[in-house]
């Protein structure tokens, strides 16, 4: 290339820097507008007992929620990867928009139909989710050089969501449920929308450094210490797909732990397989930006799926995943008849239940969000200082969550302890989804990680629908049929949480036998 392109394509690359500087910083605005499904738990007691549903029935709503989040969450990756993420956000603040206002209609009409609150439950929940994986893609795409940081911006936003507009419910909307769903509904839906129309993906002319494109798959690859020759051929890969999967593996660290150069990890009868393969991909690679060209397979991710689910290991992890995150979500979302129990029990007569479970909401918010933000560099440092498996930090993050539950199981009355059970779960719960997606790595690699992820963040849903229910069924049956308050204490709810108190154990085994078939392969 001469040197009069070289300088036309530089100052082609500088004119978008402003834009892309200000699409990540509108992509925090609608990071926080995206992360309010976690609110249900404010509003949930307050929302059944207006439209006399039962606490059973708010965990079918939660479940629908989680529904939008989830199973919403995978199909809205593919929407995002053809469509791109501008249209997905445009998308998404309609979603957002008409299911709080559905929500709002609901509650101000006093509709009692399970199907339509969660219907628009379920919306809300994947316009949420699209919008925020869609300033992920666009925030890492951006900034290829800059990926781990430019994702912070997003995703701590998301996080934080939480803890913002609980605040502004203590505030602005202590008794009026009807009012805070018509201002999520509005600001939300607004504020989403608006974003849609600063956050794309800023294209160059000029070609993109192949080296950093390819290096943290390559690298990446040689960490995931697979035991035979298919690890190699998963390497093998259309630049199109290298920049796919460097692009959704790079926010969580993975991809530059070990340096390219070294095949020391790998077993030595691969290494000259790998070395060729390298070589061989360096100099295939065609010029052109790692955001085009995508050839996507639906067919091959299906093949995929179904090798997932015939593999042992895989359908251990998403056995643990899914009893870790019922568990967890079960407290976080049940939060609200929790305080609302403890609050009536309580020899503090002068406590208000919506002040208290938007304190309880921000303390599980930021306590995710510390969790999250200190795993990569906690997991990092056993992994490459200590040569500690990542999964011994699941155990621990296990043990803690017990301790949180076991606390909730005892608690009669002591409004202090729910604040400190609130941190240990929420502590617990950011600190094992942050490190789960290296060990997803870890053991199968990174060419289909976005698939792998994808389904194992599906495994909760089942879980969490039976916790919940258990917890609604029993909550039911403790409280007054007159008043619909249940004035027990810890004994509206204790059975289900003990419940969950149990899966801790065998969360514990399962962790226990992937670490010795790690080791054992290692």
């Amino acid at each position: 290339m001469n040197s009069g392109s070289v300088g036309t394509s530089h100052q082609h690359h500088n004119s978008h820097v402003f834009r892309r500087c200000l699409a990540l910083f509108m992509s925090i605005f609608v990071g926080l507008a995206s992360g309010t499904p976690y609110l249900y738990g404010i509003y949930s007691p307050q929302l059944v007992k207006r439209v006399q549903l039962t606490a059973s029935d708010s965990a079918t709503i939660s479940l629908a929620i989680n529904i939008g989040t989830g199973v919403g969450g995978f199909l809205g990756g593919i929407l995002i990867d053809h469509k791109g993420p501008q249209f997905c956000i445009f998308l998404g603040s309609i979603f957002i928009f008409l299911g709080y206002m559905g929500l709002y209609q609901v509650y101000r009409h006093a509709y009692s139909s399970l199907f339509v609150i969660c219907f628009c439950a379920m919306v809300m929940g994947f316009g949420s989710i699209a919008s925020y994986f869609a300033t992920l893609k666009a925030s890492q795409t951006n900034f290829p050089a800059h990926r781990g940081s430019a994702g912070v911006f997003p995703v701590s936003s998301y996080g934080l969501a939480a803890s913002l507009f609980s605040l502004v419910t203590a505030k602005f909307f202590e008794s009026d449920t009807g009012g805070l769903l018509r201002f999520l509904s509005l600001c939300c839906g607004t504020t989403v929308f608006i974003g849609s129309w600063f956050v794309k993906i800023f294209v160059d002319d000029h070609p993109v450094d192949e080296e950093a494109e390819t290096q943290p798959l390559l690298s990446s690859s040689s960490e995931a210490n697979t035991e035979d020759a298919e690890t190699a051929a998963d390497m093998k890969l259309s630049y199109s797909d290298n920049a796919s999967i460097a692009g959704s593996i790079s926010f969580w660290g993975i991809g530059d732990r070990t340096p390219r150069s070294s095949s020391s990890s790998l077993s030595p009868d691969l290494v000259p397989t790998v070395n060729g393969l390298r070589e061989e991909n360096a100099s295939a690679t065609p010029k052109r930006p790692a955001f085009s060209n995508r050839n996507n397979s639906f067919a091959s991710a299906w093949i995929i799926v179904w090798d997932l689910l015939t593999n042992r290991q895989f359908l251990a992890h998403f056995s643990l995943v899914a009893l870790f995150t019922g568990s967890a979500q079960t407290y976080i979302f049940s939060i609200g008849f929790i305080v609302a129990a403890q609050v009536t029990y309580s020899e503090y007569s002068d406590l208000n239940a919506p002040q208290v479970q938007a304190l309880q909401v921000a303390i599980l918010s930021i306590a995710s969000f510390s969790g999250r933000l200190t795993s990569g560099i906690l997991s990092d440092f056993l992994y490459k200082k200590l040569h500690i498996q990542r999964l011994w930090i699941i155990i621990v993050n296990t043990a803690i969550l017990a301790v949180g539950l076991f606390i909730t199981s005892v608690n009669n009355g002591n409004i202090h302890l729910i604040s400190l059970t609130s941190a240990l779960i929420g502590g617990s719960f950011g600190l094992t989804f942050g490190t789960y997606p290296a060990i997803i790595a870890d053991f199968f690699g990174t060419r289909t990680f976005s698939t792998t992820w994808g389904l194992i963040c599906m495994g909760p849903l089942l879980v969490l629908y039976i916790l919940n229910k258990f917890f609604g069924i029993i909550y039911d049956a403790n409280t007054d049929p007159d008043t619909g308050i249940c004035y027990k204490g810890n004994g509206c709810y204790k059975g289900a949480i003990e419940a969950c108190f149990s899966l801790c154990f065998i969360i514990v085994v399962i962790n226990i036998l992937l670490i010795y078939i790690h080791r054992k392969r290692q």
